[in-house]
């Protein structure tokens, strides 16, 4: 089976991002463990779901790479919109998070 440049590029983007996903929750997990934070229910939430859906992305391209010719239109708009969650859950981890601790 032969993908095309733009099927490739989308299953790299998507397993990228996902490995991105998982491992910012990950270290999020261990740092409000180690560190009993005031905010820990909303962090938590938040990257609880940002692990969910970088493993459910993850899952879901490996999946559906030998059936992608058969569901290329639900395997983009699917997989744009768990990266989009992805990457919205990553900045607000990143960025977001850090400067309201700071601004208190």
């Amino acid at each position: 089976m032969r993908y095309s440049a733009i099927e490739i590029i989308q299953i790299i983007s998507a397993l990228f991002i996902a490995c991105i996903g998982f491992y910012i929750s990950i270290y999020n997990i261990k740092k409000i463990l180690k560190n009993k934070q005031a905010k820990i229910k909303i962090n938590f939430l938040i990257i609880f779901i940002l692990l969910v859906a970088s493993v459910s992305l993850f899952i879901y391209t490996i999946l559906s790479m030998n059936s992608l010719y058969n569901t290329w239109v639900l395997l983009n708009w699917l997989s744009l919109s768990l990266e989009a969650l992805i990457i919205i859950l990553i900045s607000y981890l990143l960025f977001f998070s850090n400067q309201q601790k700071n601004d208190c």
